[in-house]
């Protein structure tokens, strides 16, 4: 017979697992594939850091959930709040966030601070605890696919968050779509067309991704339709084979308006983001 382990133990089990996987949502698998794609998205990045310029925002403090690293994250931008909340499962992100903005964040006179915690599970506990901060989700919305496993629960989730967050200033950028390319994408930089290439959308419903047809790519074993634009987008980058569905198309309010950006997560492979500032209801 097998004793059961001691509290510390399986916590240290549990650490170590989110370290290497973060349940599935990054880990050091993650850190390192960003290390060595930071070339590859530089353009990407460029464009994430465009949209959050744009932005005006009151707030100066900043809840930011599954902010991991901040690998694709605008320095400039967090140097604007005046403190920073961190949280992700993630143990190693504390460290990774430090080495890619902490020099950025101490010159601006930002305070920031990481909590290890499940950011989507303690979402209300978390707006409770900063009644006056902007939220930002960074890139963590469309990995819940891969952490949950269950479509209907994530679904439930995901839609959950806008009712979660009505009365509150937010936004996220996350994944949409993913699936592989005819295009090799090479370490230095992206081709002239794809340079700081965004792309609005808006999601009334998913009747109104629906076109004549002949925009069709097969996504998650079913044949998806999509607006010209978005179109556009998949036929520059070539997409080829079948498609991820991350299942975060109706994370945002009804009809709101998002940016569309591709990101070559390898240099045959694509994702697409999406990304928006949602307003407080009145």
């Amino acid at each position: 017979m097998i004793d059961k382990p001691y509290p510390a133990g399986r916590a240290m089990l549990d650490w170590m697992k989110d370290a290497l996987h973060a349940q599935e949502t990054g880990g050091l698998s993650w850190h390192a594939s960003a290390w060595m794609a930071k070339r590859r998205w530089e353009s990407t990045q460029k464009s994430i850091d465009s949209f959050l310029m744009d932005q005006t925002m009151d707030q100066t403090e900043l809840l930011l959930i599954g902010g991991s690293a901040g690998w694709m994250m605008s320095g400039s931008w967090l140097a604007k709040f005046k403190s920073i909340r961190v949280i992700d499962i993630d143990p190693l992100a504390s460290l990774f966030f430090y080495l890619n903005h902490g020099k950025t964040l101490k010159k601006s006179g930002t305070a920031w601070r990481f909590e290890r915690r499940d950011g989507l599970r303690e979402l209300t506990l978390l707006v409770k605890e900063s009644p006056h901060s902007f939220i930002w989700f960074d890139n963590v919305l469309g990995q819940q696919c891969f952490k949950l496993k269950d479509e209907d629960l994530v679904l439930r989730q995901l839609k959950h968050i806008k009712e979660i967050l009505k009365y509150r200033h937010w936004g996220s950028i996350h994944d949409w779509l993913s699936g592989p390319v005819d295009l090799v994408i090479p370490d230095s930089e992206l081709p002239e067309i794809f340079r700081d290439q965004r792309h609005s959308i808006a999601f009334a419903s998913n009747e109104s991704l629906a076109s004549n047809g002949e925009n069709t790519l097969v996504v998650n074993n079913k044949s998806m339709d999509f607006d010209v634009g978005t179109q556009m987008l998949l036929s520059q980058v070539n997409a080829r084979g079948e498609w991820q569905d991350h299942l975060s198309a109706e994370v945002f309010p009804t009809s709101q308006t998002c940016q569309l950006i591709p990101w070559f997560f390898k240099p045959n492979y694509c994702h697409f983001l999406l990304a928006s500032f949602i307003k407080p209801s009145p």
